[in-house]
């Protein structure tokens, strides 16, 4: 029996823990919160720190439960133990059990926003929100609270063209899709997202969440080399620019 450390965010805990539940390895979990991507560099340090932590004797590897996430990843180091990386850029495709999964779906409607129990539960930043600028916080309740707080912090001018940005974002969704993880209150659940898919005039779609991925991560070894990477200790994660989504690179 392995032992292992991982780091994840904590809207994947619910898929973690039950994948951890039945893995044969020993699985010390510990998660994040949901949001961190929203600004990489802070991410990044906050990644780091947890993974540093994470790397005592007795750990034989440590998981981390992230993709490129707005590459918040991007350039985490392994110290004195391994990390293995899922080669996704986020983590629906670890919610659909595989990167052919997530292509697949994107294929059949790319403008798709994807929801599950802990982006309900935990996310930092729900759907209904609006963004806000760097340094003005958390995200606004309703695009007129957004506009209120942009026009006293930057001037009715640029509040109008940010809303319409966000605005424009938000119009190139057709499809909310509800991935079903068999977890918690789950028609409770269902219906507030067919009420956030009404609410902005999308189409409404359940699909089955697939533990496949995240069960790959806690079982191994082995590893699928096209599904995870391996950072040996004094490696660094960084992003590629092809189908391999990361690779680990010697310091400079």
């Amino acid at each position: 029996m392995a032992r292992y450390a991982l780091v994840a965010c904590d809207v994947t805990r619910r898929e973690f823990e039950a994948a951890a539940a039945a893995s044969p390895n020993r699985i010390e979990c510990d998660f994040l919160p949901q949001g961190l991507h929203e600004r990489a560099a802070g991410a990044r340090d906050e990644i780091q720190s947890h993974v540093d932590l994470a790397s005592r004797p007795g750990v034989d590897a440590i998981l981390v439960g992230y993709g490129l996430c707005g590459r918040a990843t991007a350039g985490i180091a392994a110290r004195g133990v391994p990390l293995v990386v899922p080669r996704i850029h986020d983590c629906i495709a670890l919610l659909l059990g595989s990167r052919a999964r997530y292509e697949e779906e994107f294929r059949r409607a790319p403008g798709t926003y994807y929801l599950s129990s802990g982006w309900i539960e935990r996310a930092t930043k729900p759907m209904d929100s609006w963004p806000a600028p760097a340094g003005m916080g958390e995200a606004f309740g309703s695009p007129e609270e957004a506009r209120r707080a942009y026009t006293e912090r930057f001037g009715e001018e640029a509040a109008d063209a940010l809303v319409e940005e966000f605005r424009g974002w938000a119009q190139n969704y057709r499809r909310l899709a509800w991935i079903r993880n068999g977890q918690g209150d789950e028609e409770a659940l269902s219906a507030e997202v067919r009420r956030r898919a009404a609410a902005r005039g999308l189409a409404f779609e359940e699909i089955r969440t697939d533990l496949r991925y995240f069960e790959a991560l806690v079982n191994g070894p082995p590893w699928d080399p096209a599904d995870f990477l391996i950072v040996p200790p004094g490696r660094t994660l960084r992003p590629s620019a092809g189908p391999d989504v990361f690779f680990a690179a010697t310091p400079a």
